[in-house]
């Protein structure tokens, strides 16, 4: 199969991408269980940790505070299956490529002779295109019917606040997208994995340390955008509204962007830690939901 260069990089940098996610979200590497049940003692308290944890790019603790003894076990399993089988060549041929190109110093410059151009291009019509998102966000917040009125308000002041951000900085400027690439790039070298092999041949424990350094990347190159996410998640408040045996609802306030923001999450306790089940999107009604059970 023929590919242009675009192709060439672009879809290797797709893969790779897919996979620093799936690192984040799958894996993680034990700890002393004594230090998470004390983090994770009360439901808020459990939140809390998972904040700090993203906030000090320690996926470990993360995702170890996420997941109880037996789903962490689980996890554990289906790495260690899927080191032991094979990648498919195509997809080793294609990873392979994109961690080559990174490892050899001339990433960056190829990328953004491909990418360069077209941020000028779209220089011009950006700003249209901003406010064209933003009106299409406004509409598809206030069209939801999941939402409370209180959450309509708060998204919408949210997306206001974002266009803001993005009106005050330049996100054509190949400049800064050079900076940013430079950043992350110089972060995922980090990680050390020269080809496909390399990532088969990490035990558990180093694929966790490596999605760690590549968080950290991903919130420096951010940051040339002036968007420091430490920042938001330093901000983080949370606040028990009710507990019933295991089951909790927990409020999570933060700031971003100059907004209050909140959202609930919805807790289970196992193995003695509390843990999280997924957002509610409902808020519980003020007489319900502004009363916390001892």
């Amino acid at each position: 199969m023929t590919c242009s260069s675009g192709a060439y990089m672009n879809q290797p940098y797709r893969n790779f991408i897919f996979l620093s996610v799936t690192l984040l979200v799958l894996f993680a590497c034990s700890r002393q269980e004594e230090d998470l049940t004390a983090t994770s003692a009360t439901p808020h308290g459990a939140v809390l940790a998972m904040s700090e944890a993203l906030r000090a790019n320690d996926i470990e603790i993360l995702l170890r505070q996420s997941l109880s003894v037996s789903e962490y076990a689980e996890a554990r399993e289906e790495w260690n299956a899927a080191r032991a089988g094979e990648i498919a060549p195509a997809d080793a041929a294609q990873l392979n490529q994109f961690l080559a190109r990174i490892s050899d110093g001339v990433f960056v410059d190829e990328l953004m002779a491909e990418i360069g151009p077209k941020l000028e291009a779209a220089r011009e019509n950006l700003p249209l295109m901003l406010i064209a998102a933003q009106t299409m966000g406004h509409a598809s917040i206030s069209n939801n019917e999941a939402f409370t009125q209180a959450q309509k308000d708060s998204a919408n002041e949210l997306l206001g606040a974002l266009g803001k951000w993005a009106a005050g900085r330049d996100l054509a400027d190949p400049v800064l997208a050079r900076q940013a690439l430079t950043i992350w790039v110089s972060g995922a070298r980090k990680m050390e994995l020269q080809e496909a092999a390399d990532l088969q041949a990490l035990e558990f424990e180093d694929m966790v340390g490596r999605a760690g350094l590549l968080l950290a990347a991903t919130k420096n190159a951010l940051q040339v955008y002036e968007f420091n996410l430490d920042d938001v998640l330093s901000s983080v408040r949370a606040e028990t509204l009710h507990q019933q045996g295991d089951t909790a609802l927990v409020r999570v306030r933060f700031d971003l962007l100059g907004t209050k923001q909140e959202f609930d999450v919805a807790m289970r306790r196992a193995d003695g830690r509390w843990m999280p089940t997924g957002l509610q999107l409902e808020l519980r009604q003020d007489s319900e939901a502004d009363g916390v059970d001892s």
